[in-house]
């Protein structure tokens, strides 16, 4: 399928949150400085160069093994459709902040991409700070497609992953047509991340809370998929997630 690494832009200027950035820098000011991370026996986190140091007969793929594993990245998959405009910049608000908190992490990897379908054509892209600031929704909800161009992005990296999606409707094709098989690839493509060990969470904002739409299972499973009727705390929701699931891989 035809891909075209772009993402809309508009003149706005989003900023982060002060306060969330605040809490948030607090929350891992404790895990700076070090170079990678390993667990220890008490369940805290230990700079891997001094743990390296201290073990003997280390060859280098052994010390090459102990560095993956203790590397993180979370990337955060962003839906940018048209329907997605209300609470867009709430999204790019909690993203800038995420990005301020974790500068110095070096433990951790924080990508943000955004996608969309326009003209027959997937539009992805990994953003860069700048493009959080002014991003703009247009087209459709191609996310099978999305899915797989991200996965094999992400191949080239050793690193444990987790991934949240956030999306607001249901996976179309390039075309902007919606089916029964575009939200079968959409499940085989999220399968596909999870076998290669990529963590998959998925939030899926609604209009309202009515029945659960068979479509959202379908699509995404029932495990590690949650579904928001306020948009207003969608951002918390990201903000939890994203922090609970860093601490837990540093610590634990």
């Amino acid at each position: 399928f035809p891909v075209t690494v772009s993402v809309p832009l508009r003149h706005r200027v989003a900023t982060d949150d002060p306060e969330l950035t605040k809490e948030l820098t607090r929350l891992f000011s404790r895990f700076k400085g070090s170079n990678y991370y390993v667990p220890s026996e008490q369940g805290t986190a230990i700079d891997v160069e001094g743990y390296i140091q201290r073990l003997s007969g280390t060859n280098a793929e052994q010390w090459l093994d102990v560095k993956n594993r203790s590397r993180l990245t979370v990337v955060v998959v962003l839906d940018l459709s048209d329907s997605m405009e209300d609470v867009l910049e709430l999204l790019a608000s909690v993203g800038l902040s995420l990005r301020k908190a974790l500068e110095g992490v070096k433990a951790i990897r924080f990508k943000v991409y955004g996608y969309r379908g326009y003209y027959g054509s997937v539009h992805v892209k990994e953003l860069t700070e700048d493009e959080i600031r002014h991003l703009g929704c247009m087209g459709t909800t191609p996310t099978a497609e999305a899915l797989e161009y991200i996965g094999t992005q992400l191949e080239d990296t050793s690193d444990r992953k987790l991934m949240i999606i956030i999306t607001d409707g249901r996976p179309t094709d390039i075309k902007g047509q919606s089916s029964v098989k575009t939200i079968e690839l959409t499940r085989y493509r999220v399968d596909m991340l999870r076998q290669h060990g990529v963590q998959v969470f998925t939030i899926v904002l609604l209009s309202q809370l009515r029945q659960m739409e068979t479509w959202i299972k379908r699509a995404f499973g029932p495990e590690g998929t949650y579904t928001v009727a306020n948009s207003n705390t969608v951002g918390k929701i990201v903000v939890g997630m994203v922090a609970s699931h860093v601490i837990r891989a540093l610590t634990y």
